[in-house]
């Protein structure tokens, strides 16, 4: 089977069109690509610097994407990566 390319494409704000060059048009999905400061704001506590730390850990953080020398979080990895965290009823569950 062959791998399906896909062509990427920016609007004035932020969002990234996906589209399969396979399949023209039923192959698009939008992607909503945020800064560093926006996808920090989905984390209470959490400053922009942390998620710059992350970046050079790998596996740590949600993932991103580089365009050029400017780094986007995909929203959805965002929210993926919040929905994936443990959820704690107390901190004595922490080891």
């Amino acid at each position: 089977m062959k791998k399906k390319k896909f062509i990427f494409f920016f609007n004035t704000s932020l969002k990234i069109y996906e589209r399969s060059s396979t399949a023209c048009n039923d192959g698009e999905k939008i992607v909503e690509l945020l800064t560093t400061d926006q996808a920090a704001k989905f984390f209470p506590d959490i400053k922009p610097d942390t998620l710059r730390q992350w970046r050079q850990i790998p596996g740590r953080g949600p993932n991103f994407v580089k365009v050029g020398p400017r780094v986007f979080y995909p929203r959805d990895a965002v929210e993926n990566f919040i929905a994936a965290l443990p959820r704690l009823k107390s901190t004595l569950e922490i080891k």
